[in-house]
């Protein structure tokens, strides 16, 4: 499959004189995005399986599979979790492996489930969502401002503490 690729700006990028060291920055940032590559998305379902993970044993229970399969494709049946998840676990012991489910994924896994994960990952705009609902612990639609201001610290090691206020105060357009 070709991968999509991410076309750079027309033209060169206008810095406003009176830009600050993080405007600069996020205008950099935002015109040398990297094209969605095959490891990226490998990394999206990486985080996506650690994130469902709930006791960090590297393995995947039940409910943690609906978890994840719920991540990647919205509508699932508990039904069809349960039937996927006797696919998956190929060494019957009512767990997932990331590698597991991988292979899955690969070579056996239904359609609506290798297409709702290729629509999750297509572009740069579907990783951004995708890394949105790794961070929304709890499924509502929202980051706390805690869990963005320590993620993005670790994301963003470089950055002051208020560089990282900044970052979010522009993220936060609503001021939520």
């Amino acid at each position: 499959d070709a991968v999509p690729w991410c076309a750079p700006p027309v033209g060169p990028t206008i810095v406003p004189d009176n830009a600050g060291q993080t405007e600069r920055m996020l205008i950099k940032m935002m015109t040398n995005l990297p094209a969605v590559t095959n490891e990226m998305r490998l990394e999206v379902l990486r985080v996506t399986f650690s994130a469902a993970d709930l006791n960090n044993n590297g393995k995947l229970s039940r409910p943690e599979v609906g978890k994840l399969f719920r991540r990647l494709v919205t509508s699932i049946s508990a039904k069809e979790v349960e039937e996927h998840l006797m696919q998956v676990d190929t060494d019957h012991n009512n767990q997932v492996t990331f590698d597991e489910f991988v292979k899955w994924l690969e070579t056996s896994a239904p359609e609506k489930m290798t297409k709702g994960f290729a629509k999750a990952v297509h572009n740069e705009s579907d990783i951004i969502k995708a890394s949105f609902r790794v961070w929304d612990k709890n499924g509502d639609g929202l980051i706390s401002m805690r869990e963005l201001k320590k993620m993005l610290a670790k994301l963003i090691s470089h950055f002051t503490e208020k560089q990282v206020e900044a970052l979010i105060k522009l993220m936060d357009s609503d001021s939520d």
